[in-house]
């Protein structure tokens, strides 16, 4: 009898995981009263994501839902929830009709902790206070990753006029409890663009936000500033300040604002932020490192290794542009080695007349290794016009130019200077800066931030005592210092390459598929690219060809029959001339259900899984109520997982390794 008691509660256990599936599928044409699978799919996005426990992924089909939706619930470190679109379809959440009376979100996610949101359109929300996703209050290890945001805007009237209170957002991270910081926040690879945020901006994080990377995604067409971490705005009772955040890879392109001077990226307040190998086109501002509040103090912030072009004010602005009286202040700022070409472009517009790099008051702030080159508009290079002064500002190591005009301008505070050398000995200030063509190189049909040869005064000319991290890369991805010393600007030369890439290649799994993609800075005559694959890191085979399009491009492939366990991958690019380079290695597990199993089963002390590869990232033991009563990370092949102190029973074993899962029933006795 208990050997027929144990075979039922198997039977049943086996049926409720049926229920609760590891992955729930939703479909314009399905319905919530339908089983959520892929063949017998769930309605609405909101049903399904309330369903959901530690470790489930709710799979959008294409199709276009007018839903407002939340997270309800957690998932655990190791085991997030993951709302995704499906492979390949295009699933996109339309404001569109719906109310705003739940939610002034499209998707909302409130003191939940460990999800993954991706691979989503999210679109059409306007009104006062409109918002695309909403990450609040305390959160831990949110991914917003891979989704596109568009029409998040405050009003509908093109023509309104805004005011301190019209605002919209398409992502905002507000960490507004002062006891518990939002911590392991990742913002990565999406499309954000044509949203009117009013006085808001397109991607914010303000508050009691500690340690988030913001990398890799394309802020474009936002009428104010496109990327925005703030301090000092009353989002949160104490700790008050985004803070050890990384800022890298973002393409951020037309924030223009109609009533102020917008930044492409802005440090307003926060402090401990990397701002590196970002390309800003387009905008007011470049890069500011700024403090608007009077309580505030921006501190600790690096301005490093970006590509900063075109905008119609200073490529650089840093300083609290009126402390004390009205702003924060500015300390301890590091802005080096980024490369500034044609800024200050409507010189008279709404910042005036602001130069190459504007300063207002600073602490113990250091500018030096970087490029200013002017090739439009006025010959001013720096303005400095801190009504206080400064204490303790350094420039040096700066290379200025200006073509086509006689010379460079300097307005330093009161006094104004019409070549570097006067500047230099009356300021005491860019003494081992210089005055000369950094001599880039030309392309046909667009602009590059290489250093066109080894004639460049550019290279080996940086501070020798510049000082970086071992795993630090120029603007392009490459080694940062070739010889000895630091070259000035992002690029580090190292002779003309035909391929440079803004992103190199990346892989992740999405489903039992991996997809694969890059990005490329220049493509100077190159032929194709080919991926290639290896699961012993012997023998490579490659999966696709992909033809060169000869300009900065996306590419972005699918491998659809990965291997079961580790598959390894590489890309080729091959120039006309037959030359071959491959990238570094990028390796991706796949877990396959046939292929792992647990014994013994049913269980007493311990338990092994049978066929591991390497190892898995995570193994979660979960009872019939969906607690999960024991977590272990790492899981070699042969290791002994013990379960004593377990209550006897049913429960279930969920493997996830880099997004794959899958759950084996076992008995504990």
């Amino acid at each position: 009898m208990q050997i027929n008691k144990s075979l039922a509660l198997i039977a049943f256990f086996i049926l409720s995981l049926g229920l609760k599936a590891t992955t729930y599928y939703v479909a314009t044409t399905g319905d919530d009263l339908n089983a959520g699978t892929q063949e017998d799919p769930w309605g609405t996005i909101q049903f399904a994501l309330d369903q959901t426990t530690a470790g489930d992924t709710v799979a959008v089909m294409g199709g276009t839902y007018n839903e407002r939706i939340a997270f309800n619930q957690s998932g655990v470190d190791g085991a997030p929830i993951v709302l995704t679109n499906v492979s390949g379809e295009v699933a996109i959440i339309d404001g569109t009709g719906t109310s705003a009376a739940s939610s002034d979100a499209l998707v909302e996610i409130f003191d939940q902790s460990y999800i993954v949101v991706n691979g989503l359109h999210i679109t059409n929300n306007i009104g006062i206070d409109a918002q695309g996703i909403l990450v609040g209050g305390n959160c831990q290890g949110i991914t917003i990753s891979n989704n596109e945001v568009s029409q998040i805007n405050y009003t509908s009237n093109g023509s309104s006029v805004a005011t301190p209170d019209s605002n919209a957002q398409p992502i905002i991270v507000y960490g507004s409890d002062g006891d518990n910081a939002i911590t392991g926040l990742i913002i990565t690879g999406n499309n954000i663009h044509d949203c009117d945020p009013g006085y808001s901006e397109g991607l914010a994080v303000n508050g009691n936000v500690d340690g988030f990377e913001i990398t890799n995604n394309e802020v474009s067409n936002i009428t104010n500033i496109g990327i925005d971490v703030i301090g000092g705005e009353g989002v949160a009772s104490a700790n008050d300040q985004a803070r050890n955040g990384i800022i890298r890879g973002n393409d951020v392109q037309n924030c223009l604002s109609p009533y102020a001077t917008a930044a492409g990226i802005y440090i307003d307040g926060a402090a401990n932020i990397t701002v590196e190998r970002n390309l800003v086109v387009g905008g007011q501002w470049g890069i500011e490192v700024g403090a608007e509040n009077p309580i505030a103090i921006a501190s600790g912030n690096v301005v490093k290794n970006n590509f900063i072009y075109n905008n119609a004010d200073a490529a650089i602005a840093v300083g609290g542009y009126d402390y004390p009286a009205n702003s924060g202040k500015v300390t301890s700022t590091t802005i080096r080695n980024n490369t500034c070409l044609s800024n200050d472009a409507t010189p008279g517009g709404i910042g005036g007349q602001t130069g190459q790099i504007f300063i207002s008051y600073v602490e113990d702030t250091e500018i030096f290794n970087n490029i200013f080159l002017k090739t439009n508009g006025s010959s001013l290079m720096l303005f400095a016009a801190a009504n206080q002064g400064t204490v303790n500002l350094s420039l040096h190591h700066n290379i200025y130019y200006s073509t086509g005009n006689s010379g460079a301008h300097f307005e330093y505070f009161t006094e104004s200077y019409d070549t570097i050398t006067d500047y230099q000995a009356a300021q005491t200030q860019d003494l081992n800066s210089f005055y000369a063509n950094p001599v880039l190189q030309s392309i046909m049909g667009g602009v590059s931030f290489h250093l066109a040869n080894n004639t460049s005064p550019a290279i080996n000319a940086g501070d020798p005592n510049t000082s970086i991290a071992m795993d630090e890369v120029d603007g392009y991805g490459d080694m940062r210092i070739e010889d000895d010393t630091i070259d000035i600007g992002a690029d580090e030369y190292n002779g003309v390459l035909p391929v440079t890439f803004i992103e190199p290649l990346s892989a992740w799994l999405t489903g039992e598929e991996v997809a694969l993609k890059w990005h490329t800075a220049e493509e100077i005559q190159n032929d194709r690219f080919e991926i290639e694959r290896s699961v012993d890191l012997q023998s490579w085979q490659t999966i696709e060809r992909v033809a060169a399009k000869g300009f900065s491009a996306k590419y972005e492939v699918m491998d659809k029959n990965p291997a079961s366990g580790q598959n390894y991958y590489r890309l080729l690019s091959i120039d006309l001339d037959g030359t071959q380079t491959y990238s570094a290695i990028e390796a991706v597990t796949m877990i396959r259900s046939s292929t792992l199993i647990s014994y013994p089963n049913p269980v007493r002390e311990s338990l092994r899984i049978s066929g591991i590869v390497n190892s898995i990232n995570s193994v979660f033991l979960i009872d019939l109520q969906g607690k999960v009563q024991r977590v272990w990370k790492n899981v070699s092949p042969h290791q002994s997982l013990e379960i004593t102190g377990i209550t006897p029973g049913i429960y279930a074993l969920k493997l996830i390794d880099q997004g794959s899962s899958k759950i084996i029933k076992i008995a504990i006795e």
